[in-house]
């Protein structure tokens, strides 16, 4: 491909998959128009929330270590087989239970974990390559964000068994789970 061609795609790319996620949202916004904002459903009285998570200990963050599949996200600042050896010499995981407790106690989760490598993947074999929409964008997060993700996770096992929660969603790209959810809100009105 000519180096033109090249940054013309990339550029396509770049505006994509942004506007799909823009997309997604205004049609959620507009079939659920009644939906309480998150600001609003916070000053309600006796709503149900989430007012502390259990504090997350080193053994805890060190188990979830070893269990971690070899591969590395390119946004990690160390690879996991080196992550693996210093939960062996109990480096990094006191320092990730006591990030999990600061942002689990603050309620929010840092920016620069939420930052993703993203890899836009051909569909099927012969489709257009110059057409984003033949593409599915596969996302990457640091290895710290898992650990992370899966710690709030353990915290929350009523998630898990909530009506809501689509036990069809491992395995399946963002875009199926949330039409998913889209169809099971419309089934039932």
């Amino acid at each position: 491909m000519e180096p033109d061609a090249a940054r013309r795609l990339c550029i396509q790319f770049s505006r994509f998959f942004p506007e799909k996620l823009e997309r997604i949202a205004d049609i959620i916004k507009t079939r659920r128009p009644s939906a309480i904002p998150l600001s609003a459903a916070r000053r309600i009285k006796n709503l149900d929330t989430v007012s502390e998570f259990s504090v997350v200990i080193s053994d805890e963050v060190a188990q979830l270590i070893t269990l971690l599949p070899p591969k590395s996200s390119p946004l990690d600042c160390l690879p996991v087989s080196l992550l693996k050896h210093s939960v062996v010499n109990d480096v990094v995981a006191p320092l990730l239970a006591q990030l999990a407790n600061l942002s689990f106690a603050a309620g929010t989760f840092s920016s620069m974990y939420k930052l993703v490598h993203a890899v836009p993947l051909l569909k099927k074999l012969g489709l257009d390559t110059t057409d984003p929409t033949n593409y599915r964008s596969i996302t990457n997060l640091c290895t710290f964000s898992k650990v992370l993700e899966k710690l709030a996770l353990a915290r929350l096992p009523h998630i898990l068994s909530c009506d809501n929660f689509s036990r069809f969603q491992p395995g399946y790209s963002t875009e199926t789970a949330l039409l998913k959810v889209v169809s099971d809100i419309r089934l039932r009105r």
